[in-house]
């Protein structure tokens, strides 16, 4: 697998060291559904008690290869990682519905702005933000048409679940406390693995668009990352998946009909949420 989806030699890529950061942690734990389901195996071969009509998640999914979106979108200079993160996941969604990637650097930032108060020019107002306030911002507001019916917070570190959730849903929104070994990994074109003792930098929020049996594939600042399960179980401190009527597109209702999606949503979230038959209206 490409480890960035344009393939840039590495001699071209930024210096990752001055891309921004701005992922806000909460303060206490979220509330929301959580799953617990009896599971087999060690931490990264785990699997799930498979219900009635749930099939085992794919050995690999690849939801990026051929994607055009390659824009950090404003992550560069502002810390709206996490708006940044909502506009992949939009992005994402169009791209498997046909269409070119349209979010652009102005409307995370002006996502950014909305959430937080943020003015352009004054970095006193660039205070980052939580990845729940950048979720219900896509359940109201959307970007470019995308707009998501139902959120639910998942386990990090339970690898089936989140296997079953960027199969079925398309990705995954995860966020972590981002080491400076990070930083040089990926300037040097490594996976992100495990540095012990590395200095924590900040809190970011990535998108996981897909894994194999050794590591999951994240966008971040719009390049495809590896990343180790160790390094997620590690340094990621929460994560969500979101749905979209776009969700249900040719790429998964070749396996599920819409009833089916809801029934899979539920089996992977734990929500009673019937996002695909019944999606949430916004306020």
């Amino acid at each position: 697998m490409a480890q960035v989806v344009h393939l840039t030699p590495r001699a071209q890529l930024p210096d990752f060291r001055k891309f921004k950061l701005g992922k806000r942690t909460p303060s206490q734990e979220v509330s929301g559904p959580r799953l617990s389901l009896k599971t087999d195996g060690a931490p990264n071969t785990q699997t799930i008690q498979l219900a009635p009509g749930i099939p085992k998640p794919p050995v690999s999914v690849d939801w990026y290869t051929g994607n055009p979106d390659h824009s950090e979108l404003g992550n560069y200079s502002v810390g709206d990682c996490v708006t940044a993160d909502m506009g992949h996941m939009a992005n994402q969604l169009l791209w498997q519905n046909g269409v070119p990637a349209l979010v652009t650097d102005a409307d995370a930032l002006a996502a950014y702005a909305n959430i937080t108060g943020y003015v352009p020019g004054n970095p006193a107002t660039d205070t980052g933000s939580l990845l729940t306030d950048g979720l219900n911002y896509m359940l109201i507001h959307g970007m470019q048409g995308v707009k998501i019916g139902a959120w639910a917070i998942i386990e990090w570190n339970f690898p089936a679940q989140m296997q079953y959730c960027i199969s079925d849903f398309f990705g995954v929104h995860g966020g972590l406390q981002l080491p400076q070994s990070a930083y040089t990994q990926i300037n040097a074109g490594q996976p992100w693995t495990v540095v012990k003792g590395s200095p924590i930098v900040g809190g970011h929020a990535t998108y996981f668009v897909g894994y194999d049996q050794n590591y999951y594939y994240i966008n971040t600042w719009g390049f495809i990352q590896r990343v180790s399960y160790d390094f997620v179980n590690y340094y990621y401190d929460e994560a969500y998946v979101s749905a979209s009527p776009k969700t249900a597109t040719a790429a998964v209702m070749h396996k599920y009909n819409t009833a089916q999606l809801d029934y899979n949503w539920g089996f992977c979230t734990g929500s009673p949420m019937e996002p695909f038959e019944r999606p949430v209206l916004p306020a």
